[in-house]
């Protein structure tokens, strides 16, 4: 009976597999991870009875979940085999005995966000040291790291910039207006300059031969 049930599960994955493949066009390397997530899947269902698709409950998916988590899998590789289980058991029409889907209200792992190693001050000198100022390229790098430093420009963008001087003289000034940490250069035309304080208001001047009320004056 275990082995028909291993059987079963394995002929529900093979069969989703080629349906990806040929239907979905998946890539190689995303077929064999959904392989082996879908293996390590039907290795859990088989040790809790479970020998068919059609069997497959909630409660297995969600404990599927929490045994990887308890093995160190990484949340991204969690969330992956979360997908492969769910797009298998759609595509093997399974609704579980109470006729919902059995991955219906089951949250992808999320991953953390770390925030971005920064260098340290002795790290930042060492690196704008490291370009030579005695070479012309040494000269251009010295320069753009500063740049990059003091201002907090990507790399990209500061290598989008026209090589000619000509070019860059063209343009209007910029200027900083956020803190050196986390700086943002924008056009000073853009920037509100204040002007003179506005003059009295000029009245315009009354036509001659019409009163106020706009009839002409009796003759």
């Amino acid at each position: 009976m275990a082995a028909e049930g291993e059987g079963a599960l394995a002929a529900a994955i093979e069969a989703f597999l080629a349906a990806a493949a040929v239907e979905r066009g998946l890539a190689p390397h995303t077929l064999e991870a959904y392989a082996r997530d879908l293996a390590r899947f039907a290795g859990h269902l088989e040790r809790r009875g479970v020998g068919s698709p059609a069997d497959v409950c909630r409660e297995h998916v969600t404990s599927f979940v929490a045994s990887l988590e308890r093995q160190g899998l990484a949340a991204r590789s969690r969330a992956r085999a979360l997908v492969a289980v769910r797009r298998w058991l759609r595509h093997a029409g399974t609704t579980g005995a109470s006729g919902q889907d059995p991955c219906a209200g089951v949250a992808l792992p999320r991953s953390d966000r770390r925030l971005p190693r920064v260098l340290r001050p002795d790290e930042t000198a060492a690196l704008i040291e490291a370009a030579d100022p005695g070479t012309a390229l040494g000269l251009r790098d010295r320069a753009m790291l500063e740049v990059l430093y003091g201002s907090g420009l990507r790399v990209s963008a500061s290598t989008r910039g026209p090589a000619s001087p000509k070019a860059w003289s063209s343009r209007p000034p910029t200027r900083p207006v956020a803190p050196v940490t986390r700086r943002v250069c924008i056009p000073s035309a853009l920037t509100r300059v204040p002007g003179p304080a506005p003059g009295p208001r000029r009245r315009r001047p009354r036509r001659r031969g019409r009163s106020q009320s706009g009839r002409s004056p009796a003759s």
